[in-house]
């Protein structure tokens, strides 16, 4: 008789990923209240005819077994993966700091494209502040600014 190991080695190299098995609820459920496991082994997705004739030669305590442990695997590299909307950027300092000033650029212009300059203003006199600039929209044409160096 086959160990589990000798199972999840044949189920391996069969699929390729012996690992992974999306419906593998359903085939807990149906141990569970004794239904055919067989045929809830059917509606595992990635399980060919040859592994299902296999893993119904099993006894029930090593079918639970198993499924138990796929379970926890499948729950296991589907939660808490955190959504990542960027890759992560490794460069030098300076290209770094390109990079953030490009996408400050990018934001303030999309602002200033759809006529909402104004809530763009607190970050433009923040920037002008860090490069030792002052800004000022006063006596200046619409869509114009003033700026000046500060005094040291």
């Amino acid at each position: 008789m086959k160990d589990f190991r000798q199972i999840q080695q044949d189920l391996t190299e069969l699929n390729g990923d012996g690992n992974r098995a999306p419906d593998i609820e359903e085939v807990l459920e149906a141990i569970k209240t004794k239904q055919d496991v067989k045929k809830a082994l059917k509606k595992v997705k990635g399980l060919s005819d040859k592994q299902l004739q296999i893993i119904s030669t099993l006894p029930m305590p090593v079918i639970t077994s198993i499924v138990n442990n796929l379970s926890m695997v499948v729950a296991d590299t589907e939660k808490d993966k955190p959504e990542i909307k960027e890759a992560p950027y490794v460069a030098g300092n300076l290209d770094i700091v390109a990079s953030i000033i490009d996408k400050i650029h990018q934001d303030l212009k999309k602002l200033y494209v759809k006529g909402q300059g104004e809530r763009a203003w607190p970050t433009v006199v923040s920037l002008a502040k860090m490069a030792g600039y002052k800004v000022s929209k006063e006596k200046q044409a619409k869509g114009k600014m003033f700026r000046y160096d500060l005094k040291k």
